[in-house]
This record gives structure tokens, C-alpha cells and sequence, in this order.
């Protein structure tokens, strides 16, 4: 039993290993408190890779989100808890971190519907939390949500968050607004640009300046 132990012991440290591996050539690009994490990972520092990365998900690095829920789910660092990982994984998702589907898939397929439903209003809380502050970086973050994590895809919402992101300049906006705009129907269409002026007015944007 020992022998079969040790080796799913190698199996899920292996996991963990690989899963954040892909973020090593990264680190220089997040500064030393991502550096530190993912030092911590490699040192099999669990308890300080876990609060490293839990500080940097909470400002909204959307690769130590990821990093979190991957060790959220193996349980190092701290107590295993799916529903978290979950919550970590699906604000990194809308971040735009290309490997949050895939544990997404299954999470989803260990936590229960009722659940998830109190994790999609966390992570909608979150989102709407650094909207009502202004931050023009989660306003396509905010629309994928509404397209992605809801159980119903809310096209109009999602679209008025498009547009509004594609008017202070944000980056791909237009690209994306557009991709929708046929998902809707005339009326509905009009009405979400309407909800895109209001947001547009509700406060004063930074205009972003393109690249």
C-alpha cells in the first residue's frame, strides 16, 4: 500500500509541477511576488506558493488566479476545496488565461449545480466590484462572463459591455462587439447599445490610447 501511495504522492506533485510549469518563462513579466510564488512551487513550498499566488489573484492576475485554483484543487497549500478552485479558475478564464478551460471542465463535473450557482455570483461579485471602480480592464472580462459562465448566454449584456469597452478604446473591443452583433435581433440590438450609452455616461472613463 506504501508503494502505491508514494507513487500517487509523485503522480499529483508532478501534476501540480507541470500545470505551473508554463508560467516559469512568464515570471519575468509579473514581478518578483509572481517570481516568489512560483519559486515556492519549485522548492515544493506549498503553504507560501499558495499565499503568494492568493495576494496576486486578488489583484486580478489572471495567471496566479489560475495557479491558485490549480492548487486549490490538488489540495497543497491548502485543504482541497473545488468549489474555490472554481470560483479562481472562472475569473481567470474571463481574464483570458488560455488554460482555465480545461480545469474549468472539470471542476464543474465535481462541484454540484447549486454550488456553482453560488460561485458564478462570487465571481460575478468580483467583476462587478472592480467595474463600479472604474476599471476599464474588466469590462471585457464582465461581457465574457456573461457569455461564458452564465448557464444562459445574455447576448445584450455582453454586447452593451463590448460597446462600451470599444468606445474608451479597449483593445480588440470592436473586433468582439461586432463578432456578437448578429446574435441579436434588431430591437434587442438597439436597446443594448442604449444600456452601452448609459454605462458609457454613468462615470468618466480613461480613454484608452491603442498600441
Amino acid at each position: 500500500m506504501k508503494v502505491c501511495f508514494d507513487h500517487f504522492r509523485l503522480i499529483t506533485l508532478s501534476l501540480i509541477l507541470l500545470s505551473i510549469a508554463p508560467f516559469l518563462a512568464m515570471a519575468d513579466g509579473h514581478g518578483t511576488p509572481f517570481n516568489a510564488a512560483v519559486q515556492a512551487v519549485r522548492d515544493k513550498n506549498y503553504g507560501a506558493a499558495y499565499e503568494g499566488f492568493l495576494s496576486l489573484a486578488e489583484a486580478a492576475d489572471h495567471d496566479a488566479q489560475y495557479n491558485l485554483a490549480i492548487l486549490l484543487r490538488k489540495g497543497l497549500g491548502h485543504p482541497a476545496n473545488y468549489a474555490q478552485s472554481l470560483k479562481w479558475v472562472w475569473l481567470a478564464e474571463v481574464g483570458g488565461n488560455a488554460k482555465a478551460s480545461t480545469l474549468c471542465e472539470e471542476l464543474l463535473e465535481l462541484v454540484p449545480g447549486d454550488t456553482q450557482e453560488t460561485i458564478r455570483l462570487q465571481v460575478k461579485q468580483a467583476l462587478d466590484s472592480r467595474f463600479k471602480e472604474g476599471d476599464s480592464k474588466v469590462i471585457l472580462q464582465l461581457a465574457q462572463y456573461h457569455l461564458s459562465i452564465v448557464i444562459e448566454p445574455d447576448y445584450k449584456s455582453a454586447y452593451a459591455l463590448r460597446a462600451l469597452a470599444a468606445a474608451i478604446g479597449v483593445k480588440k473591443a470592436v473586433e468582439l462587439r461586432d463578432e456578437i452583433e448578429g446574435e441579436l435581433e434588431p430591437a434587442d440590438l438597439i436597446e443594448a447599445q442604449q444600456m452601452a450609452a448609459k454605462l458609457f455616461a454613468e462615470k468618466t472613463w480613461m480613454i484608452e490610447v491603442a498600441e
